[in-house]
């Protein structure tokens, strides 16, 4: 349904944060505060040294004129046709100059073998899942060296005692239950549920809301990219990093979320402090029936803030592995 490229962007509108991610020819450029695209889709690097790299993506972001943006129409799966493309090597369509080019025109004169439609979904969803679970072994070997490293390069003689509290901008928890949903929205409204093992986890039954919802809910969280989230009820003491500008959900109230002050402690920093202690954290709960953790319990929960040499050389080390 569309096989196109996006639209130029001045480098001056990309930041290292803001609310939608910048594709171009290369993959992730930064952030920028506005978008030209919405759904999922395949994205083909058109120039540069990755020119015919493929990754899928879904959501809402801006697409440069470097970027070639694949669509399946009604008939066929895009994460399907993605993965496709994605083997079809494609960089071999380059020009043979000074940097290298896709053409729209020739990618499109590419003939591909499409099996039907439920087929490429099945397809889609073992791939996906393969994928899921290989990404989940990578992390949690990253997560547990970069336990090691906090535990190696922190404690009471290059630390002092405080609270959360005391490094954080703002202790809150998610919005309550009077918001209206729709069905038809695009955006989501997760719970304490979506939060499991370090990841976020998404599936199909989740509730919607609409853009005007959203957006009013994002004023008030004000919810963005290195703040840390905590699980408060339920199944207390799961932990989320957010490595990137939540871009089209927000959470409940049973979920607690912590912006540490850039000031005093990183959000690398933060988590993995949090992490190290997850058993006291969950211990502090409150109730016979539910467990639950209050904002005030999170916001007094002891933490030790390093020295800032120190804690900038652990950021250099971990930052990237959290990324």
């Amino acid at each position: 349904s569309r096989l196109s490229s996006g639209k130029g962007i001045s480098a001056k509108l990309i930041d290292d944060v803001g609310k939608f991610p910048v594709y171009g020819g290369n993959g992730l450029r930064g952030y920028t505060a506005q978008s030209n695209f919405f759904g999922e889709c395949a994205i083909i690097g058109r120039q540069g040294a990755f020119c015919g790299n493929v990754r899928y993506f879904s959501g809402e972001a801006y697409m440069t004129e470097h970027a070639i943006v694949v669509c399946a129409n009604k008939d066929n799966n895009t994460r399907y046709l993605a993965y496709l493309l994605g083997i079809m090597k494609l960089g071999r369509l380059s020009g043979q100059s000074a940097q290298p080019g896709l053409s729209v025109k020739t990618l499109a004169q590419q003939d591909v073998d499409m099996p039907p439609l439920e087929q490429q979904r099945k397809v889609a969803k073992i791939l996906a899942t393969k994928k899921i679970e290989l990404n989940n072994k990578i992390n949690e070997n990253l997560e547990q060296q970069a336990q090691a490293i906090f535990a190696n390069m922190f404690d009471e003689s290059n630390t002092t005692q405080a609270t959360i509290s005391d490094v954080s901008l703002n202790v809150t928890d998610g919005v309550h239950n009077t918001v209206h949903d729709d069905p038809e929205g695009e955006y989501l409204l997760l719970s304490c549920k979506n939060i499991k093992g370090g990841s976020l986890n998404i599936g199909t039954s989740e509730r919607r809301i609409s853009r005007d919802t959203f957006e009013k809910l994002r004023r008030r969280t004000k919810l963005s990219k290195g703040d840390v989230l905590i699980s408060s009820v339920g199944t207390i003491g799961e932990l989320l990093l957010l490595n990137n500008e939540p871009l089209n959900y927000e959470f409940q109230r049973s979920v607690a979320m912590v912006k540490p002050n850039p000031s005093v402690v990183s959000s690398a920093y933060l988590y993995e402090s949090l992490l190290s202690n997850r058993a006291k954290l969950i211990n502090s709960a409150h109730g016979a029936v539910q467990q639950c953790l209050f904002i005030s319990d999170i916001a007094e929960f002891p933490i030790r803030i390093p020295q800032q040499d120190i804690l900038s050389e652990f950021d250099t080390i971990v930052t990237p592995m959290l990324d």
